[in-house]
């Protein structure tokens, strides 16, 4: 077959619409799952929320910055709510 479908998972901006590219390439990153997308996007210093439903590359317009932030403290609440889950199971 010269065709195939392929399922993967990209990350987009909320705000602009960018793609997250491979910093040398330019080539738009490609991922299994989007829990995998959002932690390499968080490498490349985008926020992105652990389930990857919110992503914000970063951009430094005042649009960006606010939505930045408001990302990164959704993501901060997810890791805390996950430690405290951790934290309560049983040993």
């Amino acid at each position: 077959m010269a065709t195939k479908r392929h399922t993967c998972f990209t990350v987009t901006c909320d705000i602009c619409g960018a793609e997250h590219e491979n910093d040398e390439s330019g080539c738009i990153l490609h991922y299994d799952d989007p829990e995998h997308a959002a932690e390499d996007a968080r490498d490349h210093d985008w926020a992105a929320t652990e389930d990857a439903m919110r992503a914000v590359c970063p951009a430094d317009d005042d649009a960006h910055l606010a939505a930045y932030a408001e990302v990164l403290a959704a993501s901060e609440a997810e890791d805390a709510a996950r430690t405290i889950t951790a934290q309560e199971q049983p040993r």
